[in-house]
């Protein structure tokens, strides 16, 4: 992350690395509590800054969830396709897509989360087709992400 000096001699985020921060903050708050039990106050408060600052990067809660759900599902698919990674990492990436799956699946009102997932279908359909490493969680996250794929109509 790159910072700015002010004139007070204190350090601040650019706005690329701010507008991240919240995206990461964001995930973490949305996978918590889901969509709809989410307020940009609770956001703006995990990020420690105001809910106007939240605005200045994002038009408003729908923007910010559908970004971040965007990055989870690209993030996810890069680190899968990435050739050295351990298991551990390619489970971990198999999760963060899961976790954006179920997140789609449970705001069926907002019509993008759908599309954005149908965008991506075959590399989505990819990350949870293939042989799995061992192990009950696995095999649970493997199954739940095609039935959730199923759901979204993901042909």
């Amino acid at each position: 992350m790159t910072t700015d000096h002010n004139e007070r001699g204190t350090t601040r985020l650019t706005a690329d690395d701010r507008r991240l921060a919240i995206l990461d903050n964001a995930e973490l708050v949305f996978v918590k509590n889901g969509f709809h039990a989410t307020s940009t106050r609770e956001i703006a408060d995990a990020c420690r800054v105001t809910e106007p600052v939240l605005y200045r990067h994002f038009k408003g809660k729908e923007d910010l969830f559908l970004t971040m759900l965007r990055r989870m599902f690209e993030d996810g698919i890069r680190d899968l396709q990435t050739q050295e990674q351990s298991e551990i990492e390619a489970e971990q990436a198999r999760l963060r897509i899961l976790e954006a799956l179920l997140l789609c699946n449970s705001t069926p009102q907002i019509e993008e989360t759908g599309s954005l997932a149908r965008s991506r279908a075959a590399e989505l359909k990819a990350a949870f087709g293939r042989n799995q490493p061992d192990g009950p969680g696995s095999e649970l996250a493997v199954s739940l992400g095609r039935l959730i794929l199923d759901r979204l109509e993901i042909d």
